[in-house]
């Protein structure tokens, strides 16, 4: 917002934070965007999945007398969709924590392209979980757990460090 003297207004915590800090998160804030859009496309994704198959064993369903439940399902591509949000729920909290206390205390522009290499590899989840439920599911899981624990880690250690000097 402009107000008197063409000075721009900003309000709540944007008003701590400088242009320049700003613009060195840009990374990270997209980063954190990148995973909110892909997060909505896993949810989105969930009853789509969920319809296709009900209606591709419908006739099957019909002729054994069985009604579909969603939620008893076990039908290979809806548990992928469930695990595929479930999966990203579950990391969440600590992938954005970590992320953007790296992005703080740290290094803005590494955070940020760790968070586009996790989204990277957090959209490959469903392919993979397709494919193999154990060695290749492992294959983006296991980097995006070492991407977690090495932001936390090294702030962490940063920071306890600077407590002993």
């Amino acid at each position: 917002r402009r107000v008197h003297g063409g000075e721009s207004r900003r309000s709540g915590i944007m008003a701590l934070v400088d242009s320049a800090t700003l613009v060195s998160l840009r990374l990270p804030i997209a980063a954190s965007l990148a995973w909110l859009a892909l997060y909505y496309v896993f949810l989105f994704r969930q009853p789509f999945v969920t319809a296709s198959v009900a209606k591709e064993t419908k006739k099957k369903r019909e002729n054994e007398g069985e009604k579909f439940n969603r939620y008893t399902s076990t039908h290979p591509r809806i548990l992928n969709a469930d695990r595929s949000v479930g999966n990203m729920l579950e990391q969440a909290i600590p992938f954005f924590v970590s992320l953007w206390m790296y992005a703080i205390f740290a290094d803005p522009e590494c955070a940020g392209q760790i968070g586009f290499a996790y989204v990277a590899l957090r959209a490959l989840y469903p392919i993979f979980f397709g494919v193999s439920k154990t060695l290749l599911i492992c294959c983006c899981t296991l980097p995006n757990y070492l991407f977690i624990f090495y932001m936390a880690g090294k702030v962490g250690f940063n920071a306890f460090n600077a407590l002993s000097v």
